[in-house]
């Protein structure tokens, strides 16, 4: 999504036998993308740049906008009861007039594995790949959707759906600003 901030990071924490978080009260950062050139952390500007022991972070466009939330958890230690974990919630408000594709994935069912899932976006002379990782943040997983950031274009010419068995799907002209269910072909 160019409209905001393009990557989210956060140094890994590590734990010392459960007891001491080294380094877990860094500044969390968010990066926005400057043209594809470089990046700038705006973590601080936008609200995220928290220094409480963050652990995983999730980008999922939560209320169906278009435009990617952040949803943070935080690793507190609690007297007489042990770690627990905090859920921090980021809404997405940033008003913009960029166009966006969403592709959602089959949740489950007779569908071929979304792992290595892999999806092309054509628009002109411009092209953007997603694929369909786990396990790439802290005790989270995040949502079975492509989402394509397509700027002031109009349309896009088509995006081709590669699933890791060799099935593939594409569609063309699909509508801006939506999302599509796209589910391999039986």
């Amino acid at each position: 999504n160019q409209g905001i901030a393009q990557l989210f990071a956060k140094n890994m924490q590590s734990l010392n036998q459960g007891q001491t978080s080294w380094n877990g009260y860094e500044h969390n950062a968010l990066f926005q993308n400057l043209d594809h050139q470089s990046y700038k952390n705006i973590g601080y500007l936008m609200g995220v740049g928290c220094e409480f022991d963050a652990r995983a972070v999730i980008g999922n466009d939560l209320d169906g906008d278009g435009r990617p939330d952040l949803i943070i958890s935080e690793y507190e230690l609690v007297p007489a009861r042990g770690y627990i974990m905090k859920l921090h919630v980021y809404r997405n408000l940033l008003p913009t007039k960029n166009n966006w594709v969403g592709i959602r994935l089959p949740e489950s069912g007779g569908h071929a594995g979304l792992f290595g899932t892999t999806a092309e976006l054509h628009t002109g002379d411009r092209k953007q790949v997603r694929q369909y990782t786990c396990g790439d943040s802290f005790l989270s997983q995040h949502d079975n959707v492509f989402h394509f950031g397509i700027g002031n274009a109009k349309e896009v010419d088509k995006v081709v759906i590669r699933w890791p068995n060799g099935t593939e799907r594409t569609l063309a002209k699909p509508a801006i600003n939506t999302y599509h269910a796209v589910t391999p072909a039986d």
